[in-house]
């Protein structure tokens, strides 16, 4: 969202080590033992909606919130 850093080619699901490994607009999560993977490349969204998120997902937060000029955003689950 506000990282500088070059975006990966890993699409979401995608097993990875860090951010930089994920495509643009996705970020790598510890999935919580959740999938077939433990850390993965997961759809950034905005709450509280999460649009962006597929059916059956949820955009959960971060803690603590992560807002930039005053949106909140967190990750698809």
């Amino acid at each position: 969202i506000v990282d500088c850093t070059p975006a990966g080619a890993r699409t979401i699901g995608a097993t990875c080590a860090s951010d930089n490994e994920c495509a643009p607009g996705l970020l790598c999560i510890d999935n919580d033992g959740i999938g077939p993977n433990p850390t993965a490349c997961n759809r950034i969204c905005q709450r509280p909606a999460g649009g962006q998120c597929g059916v059956g997902q949820t955009c959960i937060a971060f803690a603590p919130a992560f807002v930039v000029n005053g949106f909140e955003y967190g990750v698809c689950r």
